[in-house]
């Protein structure tokens, strides 16, 4: 797949703060807290009003969301129910392949962004006279039987995705009737799932894995709007979401002391803590 130049369009975030993302075997990883409820952070740095499709272990939300130009949206919550996103962890046998790819998907984000279609109507004249005398009325009334293909008395833009095919040895006004689409076979560029785990064994032989459940009440509200969108997304975005068990030691992580009044990590050269104000 061609690289695009819309990186970072989405992130996760808590209380609308941004987590840090560290590049592993698994792309994008993001570590989170057991019951963490977050956010998806949906932006638009495009000039088109552009559709974003969010899934979540392996499964689609619901209907893309609409992101206009410039806009930023603190996804909370699940389309169809008004609960927020929250992490769940739990343990499963570290050394089971059957295990592996069942959760496989586990914690899997990713965003799809369509571009907006802008329809163009093309127009033609009803019950003109054809040169050898006979009439085509386009709303399927009576004409004489001609071989005409009649594809470019339609807007190929009107069912995205879709490609027309004519029979020409249809009568003119069949051909408008008999008319029929054939949809394009869709893909996906997904990552090899079984290949996104990475099973760190232990003593006990268990793993701390971390699903996407529902959370709390979410008052975040949305609307319908009619807008038509691409068949294929312009970009596609991958974020994996691992508890923090899983996470390994990296240097910035040892370049850190903990505060002594509220406990969150800060870094040695930090005078006064930045979250609580303490003096260190």
């Amino acid at each position: 797949m061609k690289k695009n130049n819309y990186s970072n369009m989405s992130a996760i975030a808590v209380e609308k703060s941004l987590l840090k993302e560290y590049q592993t075997s698994n792309g994008r990883t993001v570590y989170l807290d057991k019951d963490s409820e977050f956010q998806i952070k949906l932006f638009n740095p495009t000039k088109n009003v552009i559709g974003a499709k969010v899934f979540i272990n392996g499964d689609a939300i619901g209907n893309p969301i609409i992101v206009k130009p410039g806009q930023l949206i603190w996804l909370e919550r699940y389309l169809e129910e008004a609960r927020k996103f929250k992490f769940d962890v739990y343990e499963v046998d570290a050394n089971s392949s059957e295990v592996q790819k069942a959760i496989a998907n586990n914690g899997d984000i990713k965003v799809e962004f369509y571009k907006e279609v802008k329809k163009e109507l093309t127009f033609g004249i009803v019950n003109e006279p054809w040169p050898w005398g006979d009439y085509h009325d386009y709303l399927g009334n009576s004409c004489a039987k001609r071989n005409l293909v009649t594809k470019s008395l339609f807007n190929t833009n009107d069912i995205v995705g879709s490609t027309y095919s004519v029979d020409t040895n249809l009568s003119c006004c069949d051909t408008v009737s008999k008319l029929t689409t054939s949809s394009l076979d869709s893909y996906e560029f997904s990552r090899n799932s079984e290949n996104n785990v990475e099973l760190m064994s232990n003593i006990s032989g268990t793993i701390e894995t971390g699903r996407v459940d529902k959370g709390g009440y979410s008052n975040q509200k949305f609307e319908l709007v009619d807008i038509n969108l691409e068949y294929y997304p312009f970009a596609t975005e991958y974020i994996k979401l691992l508890p923090k068990s899983q996470k390994p030691v990296f240097k910035d992580d040892l370049e850190k002391i903990y505060c002594h009044e509220c406990g969150r990590k800060i870094k040695n050269k930090f005078k006064f803590c930045p979250f609580c104000g303490a003096k260190q």
